[in-house]
């Protein structure tokens, strides 16, 4: 391998990729199951430092400028829950391994006063059409010596409570 094999695998993610398998709707109540698949497509081993995974916030909103020039758009991320395998493994060659982790949401934040008012006017703004909301889960592979940490991204939609099971009869 040359030197420029070399620096491409450190300014790239180093032939390793991140696959992301989930229920695409999760329960703010209910502690929500993830697999992250971790496989090596490079000839060479790579050490592994952590699996993180995040459920990511998105709010779009739309303002009309006074110009008539068209329509400003601002996006925000926002990081509602995570949770992180910090063993490091060895992954080899051509070698597939399956990380199970679980998420938990937390409802800390709609507690007292400010909480509900933020929860208030956040529902208020959707209703006015004025925020465009999505949410996302991204699973992060934290690869030693590679400079673009490869990851997965899907979206999913986030419920306020999960289905009670159905009535035995």
């Amino acid at each position: 391998m040359g030197i420029l094999d070399t620096i491409k695998d450190n300014f790239t993610q180093g032939g390793v990729v991140v696959q992301l398998a989930a229920q695409p709707i999760i329960a703010r109540d209910t502690p929500h199951s993830v697999v992250v698949r971790v496989s090596s497509t490079a000839h060479k081993a790579h050490q592994i430092l952590s699996i993180r995974v995040a459920l990511e916030q998105q709010d779009r909103s739309v303002a009309s400028t006074r110009v008539g020039y068209g329509n400003q758009t601002e996006i925000r991320n926002i990081i509602i829950a995570q949770t992180e395998n910090t063993e490091s493994f060895s992954l080899n060659p051509g070698e597939v391994r399956d990380i199970q982790l679980t998420l938990s949401l937390q409802n800390d934040a709609s507690e007292g006063f400010f909480g509900k008012l933020g929860a208030t006017m956040s529902q208020l703004g959707e209703s006015l059409g004025v925020n465009d909301r999505n949410y996302f889960l991204v699973a992060t592979a934290n690869v030693k010596n590679v400079a673009i940490d490869p990851n997965s991204r899907i979206p999913v939609q986030l419920i306020d409570i999960a289905a009670p099971p159905a009535p035995i009869s």
